[in-house]
This record gives C-alpha cells, sequence and structure tokens, in this order.
C-alpha cells in the first residue's frame, strides 16, 4: 500500500493524539447544568476558561460557584413543597446562561471555528452529571445534619427524628 493511501488526520487514525484543547459547547454546558444542578455548570464554565487560558477565572468560578450552590442547598430545605424542583433548575441554568453569554461567547465562537479545538464528548457531559448529582446529595445530607444539629426541629418533615450522625 503507497504511503499517500493512509488518511493521518486525527479524525481518520484512532492512535493519533486528542487535540490538546476542548471545549463544552454551550447546549452542552445548557443540558448539562439543568440535569447535573450548579456544580456541573461550574465544572463545564470551569474547564472552558481553563480552556481558553484564563487562570483567574477558572478560581472565582469555583469560589463564586461553590458558594452560590451551598447558599441554593441551604434555601432549598425551605422552599415548601407547592415551588416544583424544576424551578431551582431554571434559576441556576439561567445563571450559568448568563456568565456564558457574558465571559465566553466570543471564546466559544472562535473554537467553534477552529478545527484545532474540538467540542468535549456528549459521554463526558453525561459524566460530569452523574458524579455532580453525587456531589450535590452529599453537600445536602451534610447541610440537613450541620442545620439539625445547630437548629433542632428547623428543617420541615424532620420533626420527631432522632439520633446522631
Amino acid at each position: 500500500m503507497r504511503q499517500d493511501q493512509y488518511d493521518f488526520t486525527v479524525e481518520g487514525n484512532p492512535a493519533a493524539p486528542e487535540p490538546a484543547v476542548r471545549y463544552y459547547s454551550p447546549n452542552q454546558i445548557y443540558v448539562g447544568t439543568f440535569l447535573g444542578g450548579p456544580i456541573a455548570g461550574i465544572w463545564y464554565l470551569a474547564r472552558n476558561f481553563s480552556a481558553f487560558g484564563q487562570d483567574e477565572a477558572v478560581r472565582s468560578t469555583w469560589l463564586y460557584g461553590l458558594l452560590l450552590t451551598i447558599l441554593f442547598v441551604e434555601v432549598g430545605m425551605f422552599v415548601p413543597d407547592e415551588v416544583p424542583a424544576v424551578a431551582f433548575s431554571a434559576v441556576y441554568t439561567g445563571i450559568v446562561a448568563f456568565l456564558l453569554e457574558k465571559y465566553q461567547a466570543k471564546n466559544l465562537q472562535a473554537a467553534a471555528e477552529n478545527p484545532q479545538i474540538q467540542r468535549e464528548s456528549h459521554w463526558k457531559v453525561a459524566g460530569v452529571v452523574l458524579v455532580s448529582l453525587i456531589a450535590v446529595l452529599v453537600l445536602a445530607i451534610m447541610q440537613v445534619a450541620f442545620t439539625e444539629m445547630i437548629l433542632p426541629g428547623s428543617i420541615p418533615g424532620l420533626e420527631g427524628v432522632t439520633g446522631t450522625l
């Protein structure tokens, strides 16, 4: 077989190295954040900032994002059952969408047009969603336990629950 018959492109050669820069597209971020919660949204935004070389924005995203997540968990414990959970999903997805549009839109447009920079896989988005859901569950359990230790009987629905953690 002649040398010119081989396809040496990344797409045609599974042994070729992965591109150095990958990003999450806006649609991946919207869907992943809606399904995976605020921690997933923080992850996607921070990874994109990292891919675009904005290290200070990565740190700020994690700091403010985690504080906002803790606030959401705390507020969520005191919201009446009549408020649908999808309302919270819409709020934090809206916040992530706003931040994405404000701080990453130009870089995402440039990345979409650059063949050297590739979109992250949908499987990775799904993995981040799963890990994020587990992290939020652990955070919520810790928050409920802490609140119940500090203010016994303050969480609706936990009246009469006794025991130690």
